[in-house]
């Protein structure tokens, strides 16, 4: 398991768009890391009007393995093809 640290360098902001601000990247980060396939163990934000980070803790080495299945259907009425479905001849 790795940490990852993201920090982001920032202009003065206002007080007041700090904590909008952080909580955004927490959000982003989540889905990344779910988009991703990613295993964490914590995220944890820091924030200062200058800095927005993030440290993204117990990141799994690789992404989780997973399988797709393809399904072949009948065309649909809109794409007017022939069936997709394997010739059994």
């Amino acid at each position: 398991m790795a940490n990852f640290l993201l920090e982001i360098g920032l202009e003065e902001v206002p007080a007041h768009l700090v904590t909008p601000a952080i909580n955004q990247v927490v959000e982003r980060a989540e889905n990344f890391m779910k988009d991703e396939r990613l295993a964490y163990e914590s995220i944890k934000p820091f924030s200062t009007p200058r800095r927005l980070a993030v440290l993204i803790s117990g990141v799994a080495e690789k992404a989780e393995d997973f399988t797709d299945c393809l399904l072949y259907t009948s065309p649909s009425p809109r794409d007017g093809l022939l069936s997709r479905m394997p010739s059994s001849a």
